[in-house]
This record gives C-alpha cells, structure tokens and sequence, in this order.
C-alpha cells in the first residue's frame, strides 16, 4: 500500500529542492554540472554518474550486472577512485574541472558525494600501479589549481576490484585525507597505501593517545626536545637506526651524534637506539601532532 504521507513529503521535498536548484542560477560550468546530476537523480537515467554515485553511496541496485551491462562495463573490473577535498564554496568549479578529467575517454564519471567531498572515478588500466595512481592524482591537483584555481586535496586508496568494491575504495580515500589533514597539511595528494602508522593513529580515540603519551613518558612530551633534537631523533629513524649513515646525512661527528642520541634518553627516558624504544618515540610524535589536531 502507498504511504500517502510519505508519498507528499517526499515530493514537496523534491519540488523545494527543484527550486531552490534553479533559482538565480548563472549559466557557469558548475552549475551546468550540478543540474546534469539533479537529472540523473530525477530521470533514473543509466549513466556511469548515477551508478557510480549510487555504490558509493552504498545503494546497490536490485540487478547491478544488467545495469553495468546497459553502460558497457565490466561489473568485476578495476577502478581508480579519487576522493576530493576543496575549501568551501569551490566544490562546483572543481566539479566542471573533474568532469572534463572524466569525460577524456572510457567508462568514468565525476559527482558531489552526501560527505560534501567530491569523487572521480574511472577506468583503472591494465597492468597500472601505485605509481600511475599516484601521477594521476598530481595531475588531478595540479588542474584544479591551475584551471578552476581551487585549492584542493586528492585522496586515493586501493584499487576498485569490482564495482561493488567503489564504496570501500572511496572510503579509504577519504581516510588518507583525514590522516593527511593531521600528519601531511602541506601536501596536496595523500595515499592510504603509503599512510601507515599515521592511519591508526589518525583514528584512534584522543582519551587512548593521552594515556599512551603518559604512560610512556610520563611528563614530557618529544616537542619539548626542540625541532633540532626531533630533526635528530626523525633522521636517526629515518635511517634504520644507523649511526654511520645518520651521522653522514646530518654532518655530525659520530661521537656527537651518540651523544645527543643521549641526552634525548635522559629527557625522555628511551633509547632509541633499540627498536622498541624508537617505535615508542615515533608513535610520540605522531600523537602528539594527532591531539593538537583534535584541540584546534
């Protein structure tokens, strides 16, 4: 039975939507943009964008192999994922950006998510990596900001094994920018494959890093070595704990190298010559940086 209620809601809702979309609208690439989508959405249309934008949502359609038949695409192919972050009020230049990226050829498609992030996705070529994924998505930054002059950051996780893999890859795309904005602010492309460490920590609660922070040292805390000592202690990992090759990077004498490597174990109570207590440091530093992220 119809929900005549629910029935009204909904389509007072969409009319509202409707105005509010066309209303004092300029004819600019942006909005161009904005109401292809709107159409998608209102006609069901079979477009990659609406299917795309649907499984990443997590709405999986009844028969998603005869709808990825209809698009021509393989439902257990490879998809690169590119999940976007502008500053607000440049989402639709970026969008007119990413959509011209997505309408260079194959089985792609650019769209706003309900995160209010946008996402690129398209065709993984064969036999492509990392590497390629990464390259594309430094050209994504790189047309962003010299085409629509948006600042912009560009997330990327693993590869889409299958088109119901989207959502899971966007995800991970999404989680290497909220580790980025913590660990790497001044880069404009983050990878979650190459995040590491910095993801957990990035997720993990501020109560569990605070008690981390004191039970391993107590009152001090690594930024009170000062950013010459944390130059030190980051090269000297950095290095695999190598005396020889720490001291040739930094131009130290290996005597004052040792020697500094201890005055930073009497300030902070570890030796990050041993392998536990450098890991103990690292993981310092990292969540020390992730709550004064959670403060500001």
């Amino acid at each position: 039975m119809v929900d005549q209620e629910q029935f009204s809601r909904l389509s007072e809702e969409l009319a509202a939507e409707v105005g509010s979309l066309i209303s004092g609208m300029a004819p600019t690439e942006g909005n161009i943009a904005r109401l292809r989508n709107a159409l998608d959405a209102l006609r069901g249309a079979a477009s990659h964008r609406a299917l795309f934008a649907r499984l990443i949502a997590g709405e999986e359609p009844q028969d998603l192999e005869a709808a990825a038949a209809e698009l021509g695409v393989d439902p257990n192919g490879e998809w690169a994922v590119f999940a976007v972050e502008t500053n607000r009020g440049d989402a639709d230049a970026a969008l007119g950006v990413l959509e011209q990226l997505a309408e260079g050829g194959g089985a792609a498609a650019a769209f706003k998510t309900g995160d209010g992030r946008l996402a690129l996705v398209m065709e993984k070529p064969e036999k492509s990596g990392w590497e390629e994924m990464h390259a594309k998505a430094h050209v994504i930054s790189d047309m962003l900001s010299t085409e629509a002059m948006v600042g912009a950051r560009v997330g990327f996780g693993t590869a889409a094994k299958g088109l119901l893999k989207l959502r899971r890859s966007y995800g991970e795309g999404v989680a290497a920018l909220s580790a980025g904005n913590i660990f790497m602010s001044g880069e404009t492309v983050c990878s979650y494959e190459k995040m590491g460490i910095a993801r957990l920590v990035a997720d993990a609660p501020a109560d569990a890093c605070r008690l981390f922070l004191e039970e391993t040292f107590g009152d001090f805390r690594p930024s009170q070595l000062g950013e010459e000592m944390r130059n030190l202690a980051d090269t000297f990992l950095a290095n695999n704990l190598s005396i020889t090759d720490t001291s040739r990077r930094l131009f130290l004498h290996r005597n004052t190298l040792v020697y500094r490597i201890e005055k930073i174990k009497a300030a902070s109570g570890l030796d990050i010559r041993h392998f536990e207590d450098a890991m103990a440091f690292y993981l310092g530093e990292l969540v020390e940086v992730r709550l004064k992220a959670v403060k500001e």
